[in-house]
């Protein structure tokens, strides 16, 4: 309904002499606009639009209607079942599915926190100890070597 009355009010829509004064269209001014145009034949696409915006607003107003009249049903319900409540199933509505859900969601959460966390971590500590210790020594040798041979072309004693 209101994709329908955006699209086709505003200026030069087709809704545009179906507004209130406070510049919205209602269902009594599309009622009053399709008394206007109902016999002028060049108004037949204002007409149309006019038919279907007042369909969408019945439909609209009967939903509202419906869902009144469930929601006042379900209060009824809710209402009988206070009654029927004890201390005990209080505590399990209140400890069992409320509170022990919020508190699984909450471990879950940080353990999935904590994993990603580990997870990183291991990560980086792959990059940093990814070469093997004969690698490193195998290194070591050769800069090691390098020194020295620094060392005796500067003069000094390796």
């Amino acid at each position: 309904m209101e994709e329908h009355i955006e699209e086709h009010s505003g200026d030069d829509g087709l809704l545009e002499g179906a507004t209130s004064d406070a510049g919205k269209v209602t269902k009594a001014a599309v009622r009053a606009r399709l008394k206007e145009v109902v016999h002028d034949p060049e108004a037949r696409e204002e007409r149309d639009a006019l038919d279907v915006c007042l369909e969408l607003m019945t439909a609209h107003a009967s939903a509202r209607r419906s869902t009144k009249a469930a929601q006042t049903q379900l209060d009824a319900k809710v209402l009988l079942q206070y009654v029927t409540l004890t201390a005990t199933g209080v505590a399990k509505i209140v400890v069992d599915d409320k509170w022990m859900a919020s508190i699984e969601g909450a471990i879950g959460k940080e353990v999935e926190r904590l994993t990603d966390g580990l997870v990183d971590r291991v990560r980086e500590l792959e990059g940093r100890y990814s070469d093997a210790l004969p690698q490193l020594e195998q290194r070591v040798e050769e800069y090691g070597g390098k020194v020295a041979d620094h060392l005796r072309r500067m003069g000094l004693p390796a």
